[in-house]
């Protein structure tokens, strides 16, 4: 299963606590904006035998319907699994290697261009060094 950005901010507030409740996860991941409900059960391993991420804890409400007092259970709380602890951790680590290629592709070549600007005009850099050492000298 391909998890996505909002997947891993999912798993990452999740793991900061021991247990969130539903209410508290949609109140952060507005179902509407970001189909919640939909990942959490993806998350769960709920579709096609896919891996947990995410542990359900269910809550146990009456119901009272026409035939008496039933019992219910409820998707309530949700807390990370070791498969997400790791999925996670993984994921940090090549968004960190991304980030640092990222850097030595666009930043370095940048770098080697101004350091061979500076040594073009060492000679110049020199004259104006000495010049600005002798106005400071004649004050």
């Amino acid at each position: 299963m391909e998890l996505y950005k909002i997947d891993y901010q999912l798993l990452a507030y999740i793991s900061k606590s021991k247990q969130v409740h539903i209410k508290k996860l949609l109140k952060k991941f507005p179902d509407e904006k970001y189909q919640t409900h939909e990942r959490l059960r993806n998350l769960c391993g709920y579709e096609n035998n896919t891996p947990a991420y995410l542990q359900v804890i269910f809550t146990e409400t009456c119901l009272s319907d026409y035939c008496g007092i039933g019992l219910n259970f409820t998707p309530d709380t949700f807390s990370i699994t070791d498969l997400g602890s790791k999925a996670l951790t993984n994921h940090a680590i090549e968004v960190k290697e991304l980030r640092r290629e990222i850097f030595m592709q666009s930043r370095i070549p940048i770098i080697i261009s101004l350091l061979a600007l500076l040594k073009s005009y060492e000679y110049e850099f020199a004259k104006l060094w000495q010049y600005i050492i002798t106005l400071l000298n004649l004050r």
